[in-house]
C-alpha cells in the first residue's frame, strides 16, 4: 500500500513538471549601467533570458532606440537554444545624442522566441533617463592693473558651462563689503542663457576698500540658474581670489662713511626707508661699485619703517667720489619677485699719511711766514 502511494505521487509530480514544460515561456530582465545618462555619454543594458517553459530553439530580439539614443551594439540578438529552467545573457550598448534635453527615453525590445513547432511574440520597454545638467564656473580672472587699496580697476573673467545642458536665467551675486565693491551696481550680473560647453566673457569694474590690507582677498560669489526646461534650479557658491598689492617706495640715504680712503677697507652706512603702501618681504640688498660687490639680507621691511646697513669696500684708487649702485630685491605680499635699483654718490677721504703730510706742509709754510714777519719787524 505504501509503495503504491509513493509510485502514485511520483507519477503525479512528473505529470505536473511535464505539463509545465510543454508551454513556452521566456522571462527577460535587465540591468542598466547607470541610473541616468548625460548627453554624449555611453550606456550598457545587460539582458538575462530565463526559460521557465518548454525548451526553446532560439530567442530573437531586434532592439529599437528611443528618442535621443543611438544603438552601437546589440542591434540584433539571437540567444540560440535555451533549455527548460536555463538562462542566456546578452547586452546592448548605446550613446546618448549630444544636445539631448532632460527626458525619459527608452529602448524597445520586440521579442520572438521559438519552440520546435511554434513562434511566440512579446515586447518590452526598457526606460532610459536622460539628464542634461548645466554646471557653471568662473575662470580666467584678469585685472587691467594692480589691485591696490582705494583703487578701481577693470576685472574680466569667463563664465563657463562645463555641463551637458543649457543654463537659463543666470544670476551672479557678488558679496560687497567695505573691502570690495562693484561701484554703481547692486553687485549682481544677469545673463539670459548659456549653452552646454559654452562660455561668456564678462567685464566689470571693481574697487578695493582704502583700508584693506595687502594680500589675497576672497570675494564670495553665488551663481544661481535653471536647466533648459526650468524644471530644476542650481546654486554654485564660489570664491574668487583678488591679489591686493601695495606699492613699495624706497628712500635710500648715505648716512656716513668711515676709513674710506685709498688702500683701506672702509665702511659705508646706508639707511633704507619704505614709505609706500606695500611690505617688502625677504628683502636683500645687492651693492655694486668699481671696488667690489656685497650682498646683505635684510629680512622684511614693512610700510613706514626703515633699516640701516653697513657696506664694506676697499678703495684701490685715489678717486674723490664714485657711484654706488644698490639693487633692492624682494617679494611683495602675493609672493611675486620684484627689484628696484637706486644709486648714491660716495665721497672718499684723504689717507692719514696724506693728511699728516698736508699738516706738516701747512706748519712749515706757516712757520716760515711767521719767522719772515718776525725778522722783518726786528730790523
Amino acid at each position: 500500500m505504501i509503495l503504491f502511494s509513493v509510485i502514485l505521487c511520483s507519477l503525479i509530480f512528473s505529470g505536473l513538471v511535464l505539463a509545465a514544460s510543454t508551454s513556452a515561456a521566456i522571462d527577460i530582465t535587465w540591468q542598466n549601467s547607470a541610473d541616468t545618462y548625460s548627453p554624449g555619454s555611453v550606456g550598457t543594458v545587460t539582458l538575462t533570458f530565463s526559460n521557465s517553459g518548454t525548451d526553446l530553439s532560439d530567442v530573437e530580439v531586434v532592439p529599437v532606440a528611443g528618442p535621443g539614443l543611438k544603438l552601437t551594439s546589440g542591434t540584433k540578438i539571437n540567444t540560440g537554444a535555451i533549455k527548460y529552467l536555463s538562462i542566456a545573457q546578452s547586452s546592448i550598448t548605446f550613446e546618448v545624442s549630444e544636445g539631448s534635453e532632460t527626458s525619459a527615453s527608452y529602448i524597445y525590445l520586440p521579442v520572438k522566441y521559438y519552440t520546435s513547432s511554434s513562434t511566440y511574440d512579446k515586447s518590452i520597454y526598457i526606460p532610459i533617463e536622460i539628464s542634461s545638467k548645466p554646471i557653471l564656473s568662473i575662470t580666467n580672472i584678469k585685472f587691467s592693473d594692480d589691485l591696490e587699496p582705494g583703487k578701481q580697476v577693470t576685472m574680466d573673467f569667463d563664465l563657463v558651462n562645463s555641463g551637458s545642458g543649457q543654463a537659463k536665467d543666470i544670476k551672479l551675486s557678488f558679496e560687497q563689503s567695505e573691502d570690495f565693491a562693484l561701484p554703481g551696481t547692486s553687485g549682481e550680473i544677469i545673463l539670459a542663457s548659456l549653452g552646454a560647453g559654452g562660455s561668456e566673457k564678462i567685464e566689470i569694474t571693481v574697487e578695493v576698500g582704502p583700508n584693506r590690507e595687502t594680500g589675497i582677498l576672497l570675494v564670495p560669489v553665488d551663481i544661481t540658474y535653471y536647466n533648459e526646461k526650468k524644471t530644476a534650479s542650481y546654486t554654485e557658491e564660489k570664491n574668487i581670489s583678488l591679489p591686493v598689492v601695495g606699492q613699495t617706495d624706497f628712500i635710500v640715504n648715505l648716512e656716513d662713511t668711515e676709513n674710506l680712503y685709498q688702500g683701506a677697507a672702509g665702511t659705508i652706512k646706508i639707511s633704507i626707508a619704505n614709505r609706500g603702501t606695500g611690505e617688502a618681504r625677504l628683502l636683500t640688498l645687492k651693492a655694486r661699485s668699481e671696488f667690489g660687490e656685497e650682498e646683505i639680507y635684510m629680512g622684511d621691511l614693512e610700510t613706514d619703517d626703515y633699516d640701516t646697513i653697513e657696506i664694506r669696500q676697499m678703495v684701490t684708487t685715489g678717486v674723490k667720489s664714485y657711484p654706488l649702485t644698490l639693487e633692492l630685491v624682494y617679494k611683495d605680499a602675493n609672493n611675486n619677485d620684484n627689484s628696484v635699483i637706486k644709486e648714491v654718490t660716495v665721497y672718499t677721504s684723504a689717507s692719514p699719511s696724506s693728511l699728516g703730510l698736508y699738516i706738516f706742509i701747512i706748519l712749515v709754510i706757516g712757520g716760515g711766514v711767521y719767522w719772515f714777519k718776525f725778522r722783518k719787524k726786528k730790523k
